[in-house]
């Protein structure tokens, strides 16, 4: 498989080796070799233009801008300076590959690559098992907006004139919302019956009817001839008060008297409460 991520015309390619002489000399040194050699001939197929550096020589990445790639030769460590170099160098969307030696030592580092790429500020991070024969990759890439940058929005200006909102009637809600008059309450459901007219003078109440102020039917002239007539008592309990009166009883209402006596009410007009003793 190709060891840039898809180079085009006038690439500009980055190539650090990390490594020291101290590590596996022989192993490390031939596959870091043979993938820059791997590099070489890609940017050069594609007319590009290939830096190289060493661990040492790391310092002068920060005066390098606009890099389309970079390809991170690695032992399974790195320093987050490293990353936050790499991604002043990177122009935006470029990609950062880091090429970790395959040995089974290494598979914890490279979950740790990771989690660094990510705090780091890089985006779609992925790792490439089998990127080249004794490495295995883990390739991202710089976010398209820098910390702190803005991009406008574009929206879309509507020409067309919006109509009023108006209330709008559907053919097929007609009978919604209107009410079933089979569902209607139908007076012969129920056995319902007309109130009648009492008659004039006709008691159904224990009280003692009066007659009307106009009254043509008589009860008046009932009314005055029975209180006319000497009252007579049924009970005997008439003289004791309301409490031993029965509910038709004329006395009602009358103070207490004594048995025979005639009970008058003295006139308001007549009746001066300085002088009642």
């Amino acid at each position: 498989m190709p060891v840039l991520s898809g180079a085009f015309v006038q690439s500009k390619i980055l190539f650090v080796n990390l490594r020291k002489e101290t590590d596996s000399a022989n192993v490390l040194s031939n596959c870091a070799e043979d993938l820059l050699n791997a590099v070489t001939a890609e940017t050069n197929l594609f007319n590009g233009q290939l830096v190289v550096l060493n661990s040492e020589e790391l310092s002068k990445a920060d005066q390098l801008r606009d890099i389309d790639e970079c390809i991170l030769v690695n032992n399974g460590t790195v320093e987050d300076e490293v990353f936050a170099a790499m991604l002043k160098c990177l122009r935006k969307r470029g990609v950062l590959t880091l090429a970790v030696q395959a040995d089974e030592s290494n598979f914890s580092k490279v979950e740790s690559l990771i989690d660094q790429l990510y705090f780091a500020g890089f985006v779609r991070v992925e790792e490439i098992k089998n990127y080249m024969s004794g490495f295995t990759a883990v390739r991202c890439r710089r976010p398209f907006l820098d910390v702190g940058e803005s991009v406008p929005v574009k929206r879309e200006i509507s020409t067309k004139q919006e109509a009023g909102k108006v209330w709008l009637l559907n053919t097929n809600d007609i009978d919604d919302d209107l009410i079933d008059e089979n569902e209607l309450v139908k007076l012969e459901d129920y056995d319902i019956k007309r109130p009648q007219p009492r008659a004039c003078g006709v008691e159904k109440q224990q009280a003692k009817r009066k007659p009307c102020k106009n009254c043509t039917c008589g009860l008046a002239e009932k009314v005055d001839i029975i209180g006319n007539e000497p009252v007579k008592s049924s009970c005997g309990s008439c003289h004791l008060g309301d409490a031993f009166r029965c509910s038709t009883c004329p006395y009602r209402g009358l103070p207490p008297f004594k048995p025979g006596e005639k009970v008058q009410l003295p006139d308001s007009d007549q009746f001066d409460i300085r002088n009642a003793e």
